[in-house]
């Protein structure tokens, strides 16, 4: 498709979902009849190309995340958002089925100049442990929108300074908030409706998704203490959870003590009960298995952030040695954040044997790459 300037970029996420070819179909002759154009940025390193040659109308930009990082979600919105060539981007995500008339609807409010950051609903293809997404009225606000089906003006991305790198999962929650407090409201286009099957027939999928999104949901935390009070009345689950997750062990205890036992009668009811709460769902044990793996992702990435995240690239020992010094200034100029560790003690030989825990420890702030330049300074 060769057009001088587009009508809308439309970008599409990519690293290993095969699905996106059905994704492409679907929006081909709905990019023709918008004059739009389509940008799959891909960080499959090569494994998905095959996608991008069977749809030569399609503009494949091959991105490179960072290698510490697990997800690059954020750094590849923000590539799609540089790399368009229209004023108005759609996102929608990967497998994603969108309907028939969906690019149209959920672009001319944009186009019209009627608002400045919109979403549409997202339908379950299957049941599962996710319902309707947006399921809001149509020029309703809806608070944390999923970027599966988001469209915005490229003026409101350079305003706030694009999506946060430093999040994983949540980005597209942070980047509405921050819309929002620069007076651009995100809302819900009823007619631009989007459908997925999330993978409802893999749990590992929907086990690594629920963990990623409760991690994100931590950090989200972590960056924005104003709306603690918020977030938790929106999304009670995350401290339930968490405080029966946390209490499990102290009931699974209790059960071999006759005078305690009674706890462990309150946590098993307290089981029950999140049951009968999703009694609606599709199905109430997967909602609740999903909910109780992001509250433990809750847990951990609030341990690691308490503690304090450590750059990827750690070198020890904190010497003076002018090798690490100049290996410190290529790496600082390639981007990648470093930093060096003197030990936790004063103690050389305390250090060395503590070597093993340190290190463990490390991986678990964050640490991809441990520098070893002698095992103590002299």
């Amino acid at each position: 498709m060769s057009i001088t300037k587009p009508t809308v970029s439309v970008v599409i996420l990519n690293k290993d979902e095969p699905e996106l070819m059905k994704s492409l179909d679907l929006l081909k002759l709905q990019c023709e009849a918008l004059e739009a154009e389509c940008i799959v940025v891909d960080a499959s390193d090569g494994r998905m190309d095959y996608i991008g040659e069977a749809h030569p109308w399609v503009r494949w930009i091959n991105f490179r995340p960072p290698f510490w990082r697990s997800s690059s979600i954020p750094h590849q919105r923000n590539a799609g958002v540089r790399a368009a060539q229209s004023d108005i981007v759609a996102f929608c995500d990967a497998g994603g089925e969108p309907a028939p008339d969906w690019l149209e609807n959920l672009t001319a409010p944009l186009l019209s100049g009627k608002y400045h950051l919109v979403c549409g609903p997202i339908e379950s293809l299957v049941p599962g442990v996710f319902g309707t997404i947006h399921d809001v009225e149509d020029g309703e606000e809806v608070e944390s929108p999923a970027t599966a089906n988001y469209a915005l003006k490229v003026s409101v991305s350079e305003d706030i300074g694009g999506f946060e790198e430093r999040l994983f999962y949540g980005s597209d929650a942070d980047f509405t908030w921050r819309a929002k407090a620069a007076g651009h409201p995100c809302i819900n286009v009823r007619s631009a409706v989007m459908y997925m099957n999330w993978n409802a027939g893999k749990s590992d999928i929907q086990h690594r998704r629920s963990w990623r999104y409760g991690r994100g949901w931590a950090r989200l935390y972590n960056l924005h203490p104003e709306r603690h009070r918020r977030m938790l009345q929106e999304q009670p689950e995350r401290a339930v959870y968490s405080a029966m997750i946390g209490t499990a062990p102290l009931a699974l205890v209790s059960l071999f003590n006759r005078r305690t036992r009674i706890l462990s009668v309150g946590w098993l009811t307290a089981i029950g009960l999140l049951l009968f709460r999703n009694r609606k769902s599709a199905k109430p044990t997967a909602v609740v298995v999903d909910h109780a793996i992001g509250a433990a992702s809750v847990m951990v990435e609030t341990a690691v952030q308490t503690i304090g995240e450590l750059p990827p690239v750690l070198m020890a020992p904190d010497t003076q040695s002018p090798y690490v010094k100049e290996l410190e200034k290529a790496l600082q100029r390639k981007g990648v954040p470093v930093s060096r560790f003197a030990g936790p003690t004063r103690s050389k030989t305390l250090n060395i044997l503590l070597g093993p825990l340190m290190i463990a420890l490390a991986r678990f702030r964050g640490v991809r790459i441990l520098h070893i330049h002698w095992t103590f300074d002299f």
